[in-house]
């Protein structure tokens, strides 16, 4: 099982009384191990950010944090609909 402790955040900014943001670093296997996953919801719980989204959309972007704070709504949405929430 992969240990969520081992995904690498870099943090820039640090210091600065205005900025207080982080991008992905990802170490090498993240492709043919990780990619794909973590934007997975767990029952109620629904994951956003520009990590989430696929490599091969928007991740490291902030089209893909929006992606997928938009992708996070709808499930929730679904949920409630569906009377799970």
């Amino acid at each position: 099982m992969h240990d969520p402790r081992d995904t690498h955040a870099a943090s820039i900014g640090q210091g600065l009384e205005t900025s207080r943001y982080v991008y992905t670093c990802n170490q090498p296997g993240y492709f043919t191990t990780e990619e794909g996953w973590l934007g997975e919801p767990a029952g109620n719980l629904a994951f956003a950010g520009e990590h989430t989204d696929s490599f091969y959309n928007f991740q490291g972007f902030i089209e893909g944090a929006a992606v997928s704070g938009s992708r996070a709504a709808e499930y929730l949405l679904e949920r409630i609909r569906g009377g799970a929430l």
